[in-house]
């Protein structure tokens, strides 16, 4: 039996697909080319209209080519045409001289059209580029509460899939005014030589698209849907690669493999649904430009005698025309199709501003007394009740604190409030007795090292180097030596080698230890270790502990742990629970008559 498919939930803050928003949507868009870069956008159109004044330049030159060759075309071989104007001057144009002047303009034509394509080009990579840029600091810069509470793949597809889909928009932006501009200098052509019958052809044209008008509702709403579910497309794909060893180790693969199948169909029927309704698009613009060209060419013959050369370049003009015609509808519906990426990746962008931290970069706070937390409170964005509630706790300079209690009970979010992360809802946060204003600044004292080191896909050399990359490959070893990390020396390129996707060569344990290492090598006033040793075999954890226990004194250091070996030489240990401190002492005096005695002389706290 088919298993039921499972929802993935994200919070996509996506604009209402009503058909009433196309319109600010585009304006949106335009104000945003404009925004980024208004002298490209003169230029590019300036090129545009010089590349559609050539086009129809050379078509000029067809009907005096005509009349050379003893066609008539009417008022063009008369004084007010283009044969007359240049007898007037007392040019005699002979048939050579307007072939080469027809070959003159496509060479200035195939020039400037370049240009065009080129400036257009610049324009709309530059865009690209600008909003990815815009996005990637905004997710930077902003406060690590709203990063905790926002899915990665919700990032990840604004950042990649929403901007390849907004590239797309720029695409058909740009081919749309090309176009028009180039139908617009056909239309001038044409109303030059008849007037009455190019009018017909412009009512005829107005007419197909508005049979079309219902086109461009469904394609708007299809790309709402479909940037909907390309975000759960991209939740499901990181949910998989990151849950990759609990699917194999479970034998889940058949289950992950339905609910991606599921995904991928919706995926498929929104996108073959938008190609039909092209295909529906381009076939009827493509049978009712012939009907009516077929017709426009009868009536000019027939019944508005107008001269056959003269209807030749007329139905030259016309037969370029509908094609431009079916383009701009084509062009118009998948810039319909594609603008909700613009939507959603706008909606994260505002999200990311709304969040951002202060921006002040300020001297580092001076730390040579004791860093205080009063009656400190926290509460998440969104969330209904505190996680923390009155925590009031000393960090004496040069000192080891450790933090152990219940999981869950709030001690890595305390962590995250010392280090600068995250700012109190209530209560103070001082340092030598000021208010912790400048937590970006703060943080350049603060040394983090989480339960699962971050490492990158690059040598060991590189990774140690990220947060600091001016020290010497003296110092490199020195601080692998105090994180107990002498194994690098066995690798097989030692510092050089490269330890592949997320440190996957290595341990965990030697993972862990290189995290520390780097962390030492930033030299802080303040080094927290949150759970950083739990991966270590006992060997190892005793090892980095001698090496924290001569670091004693020389730095401030804030451990959180569950092992009563980490946290024995502590000066000060603080029991949380619940979101509060129930009590602290020293570890004697809390394996006398505190939390420690209460847990019966077991060999691990839990944390």
């Amino acid at each position: 039996m088919r298993r039921p498919q499972r929802p993935f939930t994200m919070n996509p803050d996506l604009p209402n697909p009503e058909p009433e928003a196309r319109g600010a949507l585009l304006r949106r868009l335009l104000r945003e080319v404009l925004r980024h870069d208004r002298a490209g956008v003169l230029a590019a159109a300036a090129l545009m209209l010089l590349v559609a004044v050539l086009e129809g330049s050379g078509l000029l030159v067809l009907a005096p080519m005509l009349g050379l060759v003893g066609l008539s075309t009417g008022p063009q071989t008369d004084a007010g045409g283009p044969l007359g104007m240049l007898a007037q001057l007392g040019l005699a144009p002979t048939l050579g001289g307007v072939l080469l002047g027809y070959l003159l303009l496509i060479l200035l034509h195939s020039l400037f059209s370049w240009r065009r394509d080129l400036a257009t080009a610049q324009l709309q990579q530059g865009l690209v580029d600008r909003l990815r840029m815009d996005l990637y600091r905004g997710i930077g810069r902003a406060e690590w509460s709203f990063l905790a509470r926002t899915h990665s793949a919700e990032l990840s597809h604004a950042l990649n899939t929403d901007l390849g889909r907004i590239n797309q928009s720029l695409t058909a932006l740009l081919q749309l005014s090309t176009t028009a501009v180039m139908a617009l200098a056909y239309l001038a052509i044409a109303f030059s030589l008849s007037a009455p019958l190019t009018g017909l052809t412009l009512a005829l044209g107005g007419m197909l698209l508005l049979l079309l008008r219902r086109q461009h509702a469904a394609s708007h709403a299809g790309g709402y849907h479909l940037t909907q579910v390309t975000r759960q497309l991209q939740g499901e794909t990181s949910e998989f690669l990151s849950g990759l060893r609990l699917i194999k180790g479970g034998n889940l693969e058949e289950a992950a493999e339905q609910r991606y199948r599921g995904r991928l169909r919706e995926a498929r029927a929104e996108l073959l649904a938008f190609t039909q309704r092209q295909a529906i698009s381009r076939g009827l613009l493509r049978v009712g430009g012939a009907l009516a060209l077929a017709a426009l060419t009868y009536l000019a013959l027939t019944q508005m005698r107008i001269a056959p050369a003269k209807v030749l370049v007329l139905v030259f003009i016309f037969s370029r025309l509908f094609p431009f015609l079916s383009t701009l509808q084509q062009n118009y519906e998948r810039l319909l199709y594609t603008l909700p990426a613009y939507a959603a990746f706008d909606a994260m962008r505002r999200r990311c501003a709304a969040a951002a931290e202060p921006d002040s970069l300020g001297a580092p706070p001076p730390f040579r007394e004791a860093l205080r937390l009063e009656q400190i409170c926290y509460r998440p964005p969104e969330a209904s009740a505190d996680i923390l509630r009155e925590v009031s706790l000393d960090i004496p300079w040069l000192s080891t604190v450790a933090l152990i209690g219940p999981s869950g009970a709030g001690k890595s979010t305390l962590a995250d409030l010392v280090s600068g992360l995250l700012a109190p809802s209530a209560g103070r946060i001082l340092i030598d007795g000021a208010v912790l204003r400048d937590r970006r600044a703060w943080r350049q004292c603060v040394a983090y090292v989480p339960q699962d080191g971050f490492l990158l896909n690059a040598s060991v050399r590189d990774n140690l180097l990220w947060t600091q990359p001016d020290v010497t490959e003296t110092e490199l070893w020195e601080a692998l030596a105090q994180a107990a990390a002498d194994f690098v020396r066995e690798l097989p390129q030692g510092l050089d080698t490269v330890l592949g996707e997320r440190g996957l060569r290595l341990s965990g344990g030697e993972r862990q230890r290189l995290a520390i290492a780097r962390a030492l090598l930033r030299r802080p006033q303040l080094l927290i270790l949150d759970e950083a040793t739990s991966a270590l075999d006992r060997d190892s954890e005793r090892r980095i502990q001698d090496s924290l226990t001569q670091l004693h004194g020389q730095l401030t250091i804030l451990v959180i742990a569950h092992r009563l070996a980490t946290v024995r030489d502590a000066d000060r240990l603080y029991v949380v629970e619940r979101g509060t401190v129930r009590e602290g002492g020293s570890f004697e005096e809390l394996s006398r008559s505190g939390y420690l005695a209460r847990l019966g002389g077991e060999g691990a706290v839990h944390a």
